[in-house]
């Protein structure tokens, strides 16, 4: 008698992945990541419904010298000629006339090839290399112009005589002078032994010195009961004259010292910074751990100690420097390589600083930028490049937290892969919900962007074909704000997000999905025909590839656009009624275009990857299906198994 037993085929499923909302995910296996994430994404940007190829850029203008190393858009309030693009010029400063052809700006002469820092303020561009003395652009008959100062010479010739009744109080006195933005240093003091104990305007010391050329004033700085060889002076008043009489009106301070270098040329420092009505300058290459700060208002660039400004010593000579500076919640950021700090003023104008954080500090100044609430700079933690955050952490009140940001691009080819002996070129920028930030990841100079997109808290994944040394937004007379960046392999400012290719080179975009194995690493599947979501379809031939097991076990398919019928055949006969078959394709670019790939796999996972080379493409990939039915007792290759 024969027995029918009944196997029940094991039902096809298919699998349905919509948008990649979460971006790359480099830190988890490529097999572990969730279905909206993305093992690897080059030259893309990620959207609500999907992803698509980034725009492109367009060199802007002329070009000059082989390199740019810095530039700024310059605002005033003039009613006309009010907005500027500036830039670094080998050795001079330019900007671009009505041609847009950069224009050397007469007034100051600069070292060639240093990295050029710029800062708006009361209408006027300050400029910072990190060699030159600062340097002040304003607009003088109708064009730019820059002024540079001439350095005084310190003060000599200091006397100090005893008037009225003497007595025997020692007393020591130092004279420095100043001009419009700095001070000199200060005389070489002088010391006497037979002061009056009580100075008044009858018994007092009179001082007395040579008139400096050019000199605006004086700072007086003197010291009263000393018994040694006269230092220890502090700021006591400022004059205009080269006398002064010390009647007891003025006490000497408990902060302010006198200068360690002569800043009446102007400060020579690589990092710049306007906030709280003041110019903050540090960089500088003989004092690397000092911030120096401004008096304000109208003498925002002037730097010596006599209308209010002065400098304080960021944990000086802890072999560190300090790295970057920024303004963020009312405060002063000031970042070293391995430490964080908050500099203010307190209620009585004395300047202050606090230590958040020894664990992290910044590499470079051109990476920091505001985010919404927070800062984000590049670091070095562990001897690897890293993208952390500054800012308030729930629960923890006002105190400032740093918090890494990096963790899902740590791995592999991407932050790991960063070239560390260039992270202080490091250049960033947050422009339409994206963090920019560019690195060199080969060679000598910046050639990767890493993009972390706000909108989804995700990283999109890496952008290439662009070199930016530094990066800035520029709001033109018709009220459209663009970005821009300086090339660090051309002597051009180059305009992104402008059209579809590199100033003529194709955008080369690759994606690649996570290794889908149905959380069953250990089962064989068919998987079959997958098929591609398109939408918006302009131009472009996207190549596909299917990797099996982690291999690339397919050669590569074609996807390319649908511009015609598809004609007669397609429906199946008598599925639908004379004039409604489905057959005939649109050739609208707003249409949905699924893409079907026959084959049939027997694998244990499947992953796919879709680049695109074309100049003109332009399209949007909104998901995939695959349909994979389970191999149930298929047993793994003898390779793969061991009898114990």
């Amino acid at each position: 008698m024969a027995i029918k037993v009944a196997v029940k085929d094991i039902p096809e499923k298919t699998n349905y992945v919509y948008g990649f909302q979460l971006g790359v995910n480099k830190l988890q296996d490529e097999s572990l990541i969730d279905d909206h994430e993305l093992s690897d994404h080059r030259n893309g940007v990620i959207l609500v419904d999907g992803v698509k190829k980034r725009q492109g850029s367009s060199r802007f203008g002329s070009s000059s010298g082989s390199r740019v190393m810095g530039a700024s858009p310059f605002y005033t309030s003039a009613s006309s000629n009010n907005s500027w693009i500036i830039r670094e010029g080998g050795t001079s400063l330019m900007y671009y006339n009505a041609s847009n052809i950069p224009t050397a700006i007469s007034g100051a002469t600069m070292t060639t090839g240093k990295k050029t820092d710029f800062v708006m303020a009361r209408d006027t561009l300050y400029v910072q290399n990190g060699t030159d003395p600062l340097t002040k652009v304003t607009i003088s008959g109708g064009v730019p112009t820059a002024t540079v100062f001439t350095a005084l010479t310190t003060p000599v010739s200091l006397t100090v005589t005893p008037t009225g009744s003497t007595g025997s109080t020692a007393y020591s006195y130092r004279v420095s002078a100043f001009n419009s933005v700095g001070e000199t240093l200060a005389c070489v003091s002088v010391r006497i032994t037979n002061g009056n104990a009580t100075l008044s305007s009858s018994n007092y010391n009179a001082l007395a010195w040579t008139a400096v050329a050019n000199a605006t004033g004086y700072v007086i700085y003197g010291r009263k009961g000393v018994a040694d060889n006269g230092l220890g002076e502090t700021k006591m008043s400022t004059v205009t004259t080269n006398s002064y009489n010390d009647q007891g009106q003025d006490n000497p301070s408990v902060v302010i010292l006198p200068q360690e270098g002569n800043t009446t040329s102007g400060l020579s420092g690589s990092l710049l910074e306007y906030a709280l009505s003041r110019l903050f300058i540090a960089g500088d290459a003989t004092n690397p751990s000092r911030l120096y700060y401004s008096a304000g208002s109208t003498q925002i660039d002037d730097f010596s100690s006599a209308y209010g400004g002065g400098f304080v010593d960021v944990a000086k000579n802890d072999g560190d420097s300090i790295s970057a500076i920024k303004f963020f919640q009312n405060h002063i950021i000031v970042f070293k390589h391995r430490s964080i700090w908050q500099f203010d003023f307190t209620s009585t104008g004395l300047p202050q600083l606090t230590l958040i954080t020894n664990e992290v500090g910044c590499e470079s100044g051109r990476s920091v930028r505001i985010l919404n609430n927070d800062l984000w700079f590049i670091t070095k933690k562990d001897g690897r490049a890293r993208v952390y955050s500054l800012g308030n952490i729930q629960n923890y009140f006002s105190a400032l937290r740093t918090t890494e940001q990096s963790l899902k691009i740590s791995q592999g080819s991407y932050l790991d892969a960063v070239s560390l002996n260039y992270l202080s070129n490091a250049a960033a920028f947050y422009f339409r919900n994206l963090y920019i930030l560019a690195v060199t990841q080969t060679g000598t100079t910046n050639n990767r962007c890493y993009v972390f997109d706000t909108r989804f808290n995700a990283w999109v994944g890496y952008w290439d074909g662009i070199n930016p040394n530094a990066l800035f937004s520029y709001l033109d007379s018709n009220g459209n704000e663009e970005l821009y960046y300086c090339d660090e392999t051309s002597g051009y400012i180059v305009k992104m997000f402008s059209g579809t290719d590199d100033n003529g080179t194709a955008v080369s975009w690759k994606l690649q999905t996570k290794n889908f194995n149905q959380q069953l690493f250990d089962q064989y599947k068919i998987y079959r025909n997958p098929i591609f979501w398109f939408k918006d379809v302009a131009n472009g031939s996207i190549t596909g590839y299917i990797i099996n097991d982690g291999i690339f076990t397919s050669t590569p398919f074609n996807i390319s656009p649908i511009t015609s019928g598809i004609g007669a055949g397609f429906d199946i006969p008598g599925t639908f009624a004379a004039g409604d078959s489905l057959g005939a394709a649109t050739t609208s670019a707003n249409s949905d275009q699924p893409m079907e790939v026959i084959t049939t796999k027997n694998y244990r996972s499947i992953k796919f990857e879709l680049d695109d080379t074309n100049n003109a493409s332009d399209f949007k990939f909104l998901g995939l299906s695959f349909r994979w039915t389970l191999l149930a007792g298929k047993p793994l290759p003898a390779t793969n198994r061991i009898r114990v």
